[in-house]
């Protein structure tokens, strides 16, 4: 028989089909039996992880898109307004705490000055880092005290951070979507506490730990540290707990994806005993 006969033939030996995307083997019969077994291990470990059914994870990711496709105009107004309500949190609370408002904004080319960085630098991995912490906007005050002036402190908006809060609005976007989907059912109080909790303390980690804020005292780096520095903490123990920030961040990630998760559940048990 031809190849593609064994791989129709396997398929009804097995409970479960193969999947589409194995049939791009199908120039080789032992390898769509690789496959097929790796698949079906694959396969069986992520409904495992995230739950029993068929495929939850992928049904999960379904109903999310579906409530975004939606009610767009809402996912995409609270996105951007994650975004711009951050920077005008860190900004405001600069101002309050320094008593200063900032008297000065500079424009900085950005994309100059990563193909400079891309032309001047010898080896590509050094310049991941430095692109990384390049400014695109800044903010602050400057104290003209002292000659042609100091800037006492800033906000800063890098593009990496900036996308960083893009991708944390995103998942609080779909997060309110999701919510209001689940607003015309019967939701437990619990419930809402738990996944409640999960999102506002993943989008806290985010948002605290991709401050881009720089002070004098602190060296003027441009950091999340910094925050802990104005609320009373030494320097130098705010700068050693730099490193930190990187655990924290990906733990924030992973709290606005348990309450997504927990969401989702939530809705598809929901629309499954109105079905019922």
């Amino acid at each position: 028989w031809p190849v593609w006969d064994w791989l129709l033939y396997v398929e009804r030996l097995f409970l479960n089909q193969i999947h589409r995307y194995c049939r791009w083997h199908a120039d080789n019969r032992r390898l769509g039996y690789v496959v097929y077994i790796f698949d079906t291990i694959i396969g069986s470990t992520i409904d495992a992880l995230a739950g029993t059914g068929d495929r939850p994870m992928i049904s999960g990711l379904k109903t999310v898109f579906a409530a975004v496709r939606h009610q767009k105009l809402v996912w995409l107004a609270s996105t951007a307004g994650f975004v711009v309500i951050y920077y005008l949190f860190l900004l405001a609370m600069m101002v309050i705490r320094f008593d200063n408002l900032p008297n000065y904004v500079t424009f900085y080319d950005y994309i100059g000055n990563v193909f400079t960085i891309l032309r001047e630098t010898p080896d590509i991995l050094d310049t991941l880092p430095i692109i990384r912490d390049e400014w695109l906007l800044e903010i602050g005050f400057m104290n003209y005290d002292y000659g042609h002036g100091i800037s006492e402190w800033s906000l800063n908006i890098i593009p990496s951070y900036l996308i960083l809060q893009c991708l944390a609005g995103m998942m609080v976007g779909a997060a309110i979507v999701l919510w209001i989907d689940l607003g015309a059912v019967k939701f437990s109080p619990k419930c809402q506490i738990r996944d409640a909790s999960a999102v506002g303390g993943g989008a806290f980690l985010v948002g605290f730990t991709s401050a881009t804020l720089s002070w004098v005292v602190c060296c003027a780096s441009s950091t999340w540290v910094v925050s802990l520095a104005m609320l009373g903490l030494s320097a130098s123990t705010a700068l050693w707990l730099e490193p930190a920030g990187l655990i924290l961040s990906m733990t924030g990630f992973a709290l606005l994806m348990i309450g997504i998760s927990n969401l989702t559940r939530e809705r598809n048990r929901t629309r499954r005993t109105i079905l019922q």
